[in-house]
């Protein structure tokens, strides 16, 4: 089922060594239209596969598929009378619970929904909420009680208000407030112990807000510039990181990291680019770093990659790797989980190469930086409303997926991240550690897998850069493993590190020909 694919870097900092250890494992679903992944989540030994297909039927519907190895317990679509978005999901014990759009968004006739599912995918409710124009839900996430789901409101056909709903898991709503100033969306939500964290766009200028759990607003901060701002993501970890896209610093866009006080105090401000049109999607505090997951425009291909990296807390860049594929790769969410990273989104490739440069600090510099923003205090009008959730009735349906035979545009998941030593024993591969790097990899061959009941239809109403050494390896999706080595593709520029290195190599190789010399 995955491409399996095991990195061991070692390379020489002048005295220092530094290896790094990464398992890579793809996988792509969908069918003969357009499909793109908005949740790649693990639950014990399966994963879930969430998102929106345009394959199965006149109008987009959402999916849930669930795999367990090479096994699929079940491939499931949300199929509605109008078109289904699905935008964000998360599990909650042992329920997925799903938001985004349904209806009609041209005829201004959508309204945000939210669908409870167990997991074994039977979908326990599918409500919607909104007023009287289009409503979307971007993204939900939970605290020990209830649920917290942020978007955007239309009261009238030319207002736009950013809006966050406290709901139960029954999905009823506890409070609902929007709030804005006219053209206003929240993007993203987190939640402390005592409050909820908002970050959105007002005119395309970065927001953020603190809510008490009660819904009454504590503060509310904006960062102003003349330029387009979108934010990817926002996270509590005893300080605040919002992440998104920004085309202030450099001419093509960066990416952007805001570490913010609980009191809404700016920290400070960087920016991070590799290409064009840079945005951060996805932050993932691990212990003393952050790992920053989005995407980037390659000037060569004109297409969109995904990048990884890992930065200090303080902001200095340690890493960074990007996936390369023949068409564009986008990145919609990623979580960590026992040091995986487990990543979701869209993709026109059939293979990728993973580059992980190994650059100076000197070119590190031109990559990111400190960003001089505008802080300061936020006055959006703010409203309770009262407002019921309402039952929806879909269809959920069972269906044939491909697996790992990408089409033009299907949906992308792939892992990343240091396996247990036990596991990788397993593979039964030997994997080397030279000076530089070795690369084991596996390519397999396409294959087309089918559920055991395609027909089965069930109808729900529901009630209320300076590169000196870099790694490059390819693989292409499978289900058969075929090991095989990888060639290590090495750049040497003047400034970088690629001297002591090579001086090393050249040692280590003088040493190892005098003793084969000797043996012989």
């Amino acid at each position: 089922m995955f491409m399996k694919r095991i990195i061991v870097l070692f390379v020489a900092l002048v005295l220092l060594p530094l290896s790094l250890a990464q398992e890579i494992n793809y996988l792509t679903w969908g069918g003969s239209a357009y499909d793109i992944g908005v949740a790649f989540i693990p639950y014990n030994d399966s994963v879930f596969m969430i998102g929106s297909s345009d394959s199965f039927g006149s109008n987009r519907v959402g999916f849930v598929v669930k795999m367990t190895g090479d096994k699929f317990e079940f491939q499931k679509i949300i199929e509605s009378s109008e078109r289904l978005w699905v935008k964000k999901a998360v599990l909650w014990g042992e329920n997925l619970y799903l938001v985004g759009q349904v209806g009609s968004t041209a005829f201004e006739n959508s309204d945000a929904f939210i669908a409870k599912l167990d997991t074994d995918g039977d979908l326990e409710y599918f409500k919607t909420f909104g007023r009287s124009f289009n409503d979307e839900a971007n993204d939900i996430t939970f605290d020990n009680k209830y649920l917290y789901v942020v978007g955007y409101t239309k009261p009238t056909g030319k207002t736009k208000e950013g809006f966050v709903a406290k709901l139960t898991p029954g999905g009823d709503i506890v409070w609902f407030v929007q709030f804005g100033t006219g053209n206003t969306e929240a993007k993203a939500v987190t939640v402390s112990l005592d409050a909820v964290y908002v970050a959105g766009t007002d005119n395309d200028d970065v927001f953020v807000i603190k809510l008490s759990k009660e819904g009454e607003l504590e503060w509310a901060k904006i960062w102003t510039t003349d330029e387009r701002e979108d934010v990817g993501d926002i996270i509590f970890d005893g300080l605040l990181y919002v992440s998104g896209s920004t085309g202030e610093s450099l001419a093509f866009g960066d990416g952007f990291l805001l570490k913010v006080s609980p009191d809404g105090s700016l920290i400070n401000a960087m920016n991070f680019g590799l290409g064009y049109q840079d945005k951060i999607i996805s932050v993932i505090p691990n212990n003393t770093e952050l790992i920053l997951v989005g995407n980037t425009g390659n000037f060569e291909t004109r297409n969109k990659d995904t990048f990884i990296a890992k930065f200090t807390r303080d902001g200095k860049l340690l890493w960074f790797g990007k996936f390369i594929g023949a068409g564009s790769d986008l990145i919609t969410s990623a979580l960590m989980q026992d040091s995986v990273i487990y990543v979701a989104g869209y993709t026109e490739s059939s293979s990728w190469e993973f580059v992980v440069p190994n650059v100076s600090e000197v070119t590190k510099k031109t990559l990111y930086g400190t960003l001089k923003i505008s802080w300061s205090n936020y006055a959006p009008k703010v409203t309770k409303v009262a407002l019921a959730s309402q039952p929806h009735s879909v269809k959920v349906m069972q269906v044939e997926g491909i697996l790992n035979s990408p089409h033009a545009g299907d949906a992308w998941f792939f892992t990343f991240g240091a396996k247990p030593k036990k596991e990788i024993q397993s593979l039964n591969t030997t994997t080397t550690t030279t000076t530089i790097m070795t690369t084991t990899t596996t390519t397999p061959v396409p294959t087309k897998t089918t559920t055991t009941s395609s027909s089965a239809t069930t109808t729900v109403t529901v009630t209320k850069t300076e590169t000196t050494t870099a790694i490059t390896t390819t693989t292409t999706p499978s289900s058969t493993p075929i090991m095989s080595s990888s060639p290590i593709t090495t750049t040497s520029e003047k400034g970088g590190i690629c001297g002591p290195a090579s001086f090393l190599m050249l040692f280590v190789g003088t040493l190892l020909i005098k003793r084969r010399r000797e043996n012989g």
